[in-house]
């Protein structure tokens, strides 16, 4: 997570599923039609993470029309203090403002990236000092598993119970975060943690 937004702007956002209709229909696409107007803002990363594999996000990125159409996965590496997205005492801190908080204890979170716009070979070289052999390739897909996204929500504790009867599995809840430098500003929860309203590109956009 530190490579992905050190020294940066960014905005993460969490779908329940990848291929599912509100993430079709508007989650995804919204980030998708407004990335141009998120980069006038500053944003420079823009990325969606859901519990997913990679070959399932690789089609659902191409399906959108989306530029470059890469996943970084972070595989088994170790989070240290200039880290974002795993706090210890997150218990207390669920279903609220996460606003400028940082790692300052030694974590492992696994998860996969859908990257929008990333340029082919910074991000290959990324995956490569990132991820070693441990990294495989496999068309536009990068890694496979989805427990490691699974493990991402559950670590923050915005796992969704209620989404196993629909999607078989436990799944993340819809949500967006403005990061700077590895620091969490601002994260939306949508309040069932599966609706359209406080995580949508717009929502963010307006709070630029």
């Amino acid at each position: 997570m530190d490579q992905l937004f050190k020294g940066k702007k960014g905005v993460l956002f969490a779908v329940p599923g990848a291929l599912t209709p509100g993430c079709s229909k508007t989650h995804l696409p919204g980030f998708v039609q407004q990335a141009e107007e998120l980069r006038t803002k500053g944003v420079q990363e823009i990325a969606c993470i859901a519990v997913n594999d990679a070959f399932v996000m690789a089609a659902w990125g191409k399906e959108h029309g989306v530029e470059g159409k890469k996943h970084r996965d972070i595989v088994d590496e170790p989070m240290g203090e200039k880290n974002v997205m795993s706090l210890p005492g997150i218990g207390e801190a669920h279903g609220k403002r996460l606003e400028d908080k940082r790692f300052d204890k030694a974590y492992k979170v696994l998860g996969q990236f859908l990257v929008l716009g990333k340029d082919e070979k910074r991000f290959k070289k990324w995956l490569k000092d990132t991820c070693g052999a441990n990294i495989k390739e496999q068309d536009d897909c990068y890694g496979c598993c989805r427990e490691w996204c699974q493990n991402f929500a559950v670590d923050l504790l915005l796992d969704k119970d209620p989404v196993v009867q629909a999607l078989g599995n436990k799944r993340s809840q819809r949500y967006v975060m403005l990061v700077e430098d590895g620091v969490v500003k601002k994260v939306n929860v949508e309040p069932d943690g599966t609706g359209l309203t406080c995580s949508l590109a717009p929502n963010i956009l307006s709070e630029l």
